[in-house]
């Protein structure tokens, strides 16, 4: 995850019109949702643990 939200910074810092912007922007929110989901996914069977 890490490698690919870099990836996509790079992409984006080297974005010259607007457009190519918004495809970047679009593709690291599905990037992100992707993840988040996949993470949720793992988790939501798992209880909660307090540390004190």
């Amino acid at each position: 995850m890490a490698q690919l939200l870099a990836d996509l910074e790079t992409t984006l810092q080297e974005a010259r019109t607007l457009e190519r912007i918004r495809e970047v922007a679009i593709e690291t929110e599905r990037v992100m949702r992707e993840e988040t989901s996949a993470w949720f996914g793992v988790m939501r069977f798992h209880d909660i643990e307090l540390i004190s």
